[in-house]
């Protein structure tokens, strides 16, 4: 049977207040078919119930839900201290290379001074005029006039010399003899001398210079009498071996 479609709605309308009503839902699907097939009504999820047999359904105890509580938010952890980073030691400072100082170049040694060059009066043997030399400044030293050589007081002083070497003596008159034989050949020699002395020196090598010839008689008392005597003006010397002569005239 045909059936309008104001009618469909009314019923359809009609079921569904029914189905609020028992607390069921319902879905219902209407087809439009435009083919002359009769509109077909699909009720899904609910049983074709009579009113009367849902009156006989026990009523079921619908038990209220508690509302759920609402999640309570766990409470923050306090977030742990923040950790202070440990400084971190300093870079240990390289100090920068100083720079090899140049070594300084070394000063020459100063040369020794040279001592000097021994004087002419230290080297021996004893010479005649280093020691007329030696014999004056004595002299003048105590404001005494010079003495001069006088050659043949040189050839008496150098005569008396080799005859104490030649016959091994070391004195004023030769063994065997009396009188002085030095001053004997003065008086040969035919000079004019007013006066007449001699001195006699045997020297050690150590000695034996023109400087510790003079040095000597003049540390003997009767030696240096003659030396510094004013009145003796001329002079002469005799050197052997170690052995000095020195004659002494006043012209």
């Amino acid at each position: 049977m045909k059936i309008r479609k104001t009618h469909v709605i009314i019923i359809t309308a009609v079921a569904t207040s029914a189905l609020l009503m028992a607390g069921l839902s319902a879905k219902y699907v209407y087809q439009n078919s435009e083919s002359q097939d009769q509109k077909k009504v699909a009720v899904n999820d609910a049983h074709k119930t009579d009113p009367k047999e849902k009156a006989k359904q026990p009523k079921q105890d619908i038990k209220k839900t508690d509302k759920p509580k609402p999640k309570t938010k766990p409470k923050p952890k306090p977030a742990p201290p923040a950790v202070k980073p440990k400084p971190r030691p300093p870079k240990p400072h390289k100090p920068s290379p100083k720079p090899t100082p140049k070594p300084k170049p070394k000063p020459k040694p100063k040369p020794k001074p040279k001592p000097d060059p021994p004087s002419k009066y230290d080297v021996g043997p004893p010479v005649a005029g280093e020691m007329l030399e030696l014999v004056n400044a004595e002299r003048s030293k105590r404001g005494i006039g010079p003495m001069y050589i006088h050659p043949k007081l040189q050839y008496t002083a150098q005569w008396k010399a080799n005859d104490m070497i030649t016959y091994g003596y070391f004195a004023h008159v030769k063994p065997g003899e009396t009188e002085a034989n030095g001053l004997l050949k003065i008086r040969e020699q035919n000079i004019g001398c007013g006066w007449i002395a001699e001195n006699l020196l045997s020297t050690s090598p150590q000695y034996h210079t023109s400087r510790q010839a003079i040095k000597l008689w003049m540390g003997s008392p009767s030696h240096r009498s003659s030396i510094l005597d004013s009145k003796y003006n001329r002079t002469g010397f005799g050197v052997n071996g170690n052995k000095v002569v020195q004659h002494f005239c006043q012209l």
